[in-house]
């Protein structure tokens, strides 16, 4: 169970980190830019609405959703700088882990 969990912490830490070195990666400055103004809103969302201990938490389906989409755009953004291979790679790795966390009841 407690895989599940530290799993969940390094796919979140990956996809901070993936956009920010998006920053030395990236020649354009639009890119640039892009990929921080988004990581900084994947952020500043998931801590108000994510986090187990916020007052605005989503539950239920809505978090699945939710959970759902912004690893896809995650996913979608890491295709855009890493390539397919990193993104699918990350893809499957969110998924497996939001299946196991839903199946377990560990959200």
């Amino acid at each position: 169970m407690y895989f599940i969990l530290a799993l969940r912490f390094l796919l979140e830490i990956t996809a901070i980190l993936g956009f920010l070195l998006a920053l030395i990666i990236k020649l354009s400055w639009l890119e640039k830019g892009l990929f921080l103004l988004l990581d900084a809103a994947f952020v500043f969302f998931w801590s108000y609405y994510m986090a187990p201990k916020a007052s605005h938490s989503l539950l239920g389906w809505q978090r699945l959703v939710t959970e759902f989409l912004i690893f896809m755009l995650v996913s979608l953004g890491f295709w855009r700088i890493y390539g397919w291979k990193a993104a699918m790679i990350y893809f499957i790795f969110t998924m497996g882990n939001l299946i196991f966390l839903y199946l377990f009841h560990l959200n």
